[in-house]
């Protein structure tokens, strides 16, 4: 009578594949955590770009004058120049840069508590008249999370009403994160 192995795993085979598997996760988690903060960075970027392009392209569509600020809360402007917590685009029809309950809400940007969004210190409410233009000093955002500013975005706009999407890496930016 001829005898088979018995099916299964020796312990020593066991032991290979799990050091493997082990291998492959701890290389592994380091590239999943930084593709994790890229999308996050990313994705904040575009969207606080998108709202902004929505404003100019509202001030022209509607001929009003539209506003995007830092906002706290669904209401009114923040007093900072902090976005991470939240903006609104709303549109200004009184002029003084501060929404009244009046006046409509077009976007509400929601809170991005993993990354610091500034904009210059006198440049926190961003206007657009109905010619697409911003008036006053040419204004930069900077999207920042904790790696720094080696993976920071920007969105700089010009007097003329041009927004664009920059980003650290691929524009070779020296950009400035806070902290």
């Amino acid at each position: 009578m001829q005898k088979f192995p018995a099916p299964g795993l020796t312990l020593l085979e066991l032991m290979l594949v799990i050091s493997i598997i082990a291998l492959l996760i701890g290389a592994g988690l380091p590239t999943v955590r930084q593709f994790t903060l890229n999308q996050r960075l990313t994705a904040a970027s575009r969207q606080l770009y998108q709202d902004l392009m929505f404003a100019r392209d509202s001030a022209v569509s509607l001929s009003r004058v539209i506003v995007a600020c830092p906002s706290n809360n669904a209401d009114g402007c923040a007093a900072n120049n902090g976005w991470q917590q939240g903006w609104l685009v709303f549109q200004d029809d009184n002029l003084d840069r501060q929404r009244q309950t009046s006046e409509p809400v077009f976007r509400v940007g929601g809170e991005h508590s993993d990354l610091t969004i500034t904009s210059s210190v006198h440049r926190n409410r961003l206007r657009f008249y109905p010619n697409g233009t911003a008036p006053g000093n040419a204004a930069s955002l900077v999207i920042c999370d904790q790696r720094g500013a080696a993976n920071a975005f920007a969105i700089v706009l010009s007097n003329s009403g041009r927004i664009r999407l920059r980003s650290a890496q691929r524009d070779n930016l020296s950009l400035q994160c806070p902290g």
